[in-house]
Order: C-alpha cells, then structure tokens, then sequence
C-alpha cells in the first residue's frame, strides 16, 4: 500500500505530464443546455481504432482514453472539449482508493 506522500508525488507527476487542457460539459436537465463544469490537464490516448494511414498513424479512431487528474469532476454522459474535438464520456475508471489518475473512455462526436 502507497503511503498518503508517495501517492501524492505519483499524483504530481501525472499532473506534469499532461500536456493538453480539456473542458467538461455537462447537460442540465432543467434547462437542456451543456453547462461547463470545469477544466483540468489532460492526455489524449488512442484506445482502438478501425484504420491506419500510408504513414501507420491512426486514422478513425473510435475510442479514446482521456487521462486526467484522479479528482476530476466527470459522469458518464458528460461531454469533453479537447482543442476544436468533442468526445462524449462513456464511463470513468472510478472507485480506486489509490489512482494517481482518473482514466475516462470517450468517444468522439462528429
């Protein structure tokens, strides 16, 4: 087991290696429109994909994993801006009393 220390020095060197900013989203029920419910640090990691470019590089990806900071404030059904793309959160890795990261699968919006 990771002592409180260890686990936030894991925790900071995950945060220092998030390169980009992600916006989540998140529809209101009462009046039906997407309401920002913060911004975090993040990484955007390929998870499958249905076809490679002449250059090997994914093309179409279907989904994504979006790492980001273990005390994000995100729900399945929330909507994630990366940059101009748009990605809706079909489930967060919750529920692991020891994650230096919180890992969202996604999938991207056309």
């Amino acid at each position: 087991m990771l002592s409180e220390a260890e686990l936030g020095a894991l925790r900071q060197q995950v945060l220092r290696s998030l390169p980009d900013t992600v916006t989540v989203e998140r529809l209101d029920p009462l009046t039906y429109q997407w309401v920002t419910v913060g911004q975090w640090p993040c990484r955007l990691i390929p998870r499958r994909t249905t076809q490679r470019n002449s250059s090997g590089e994914p093309e179409a990806v279907t989904l994504w994993h979006v790492l980001m900071p273990h005390d994000a404030d995100i729900q399945a059904g929330d909507r994630l801006v990366v940059g101009s793309a748009l990605y809706t959160v079909t489930g967060p890795d919750r529920g692991r009393s020891e994650a230096p990261a919180l890992i969202v699968q996604c999938s991207p919006l056309s």
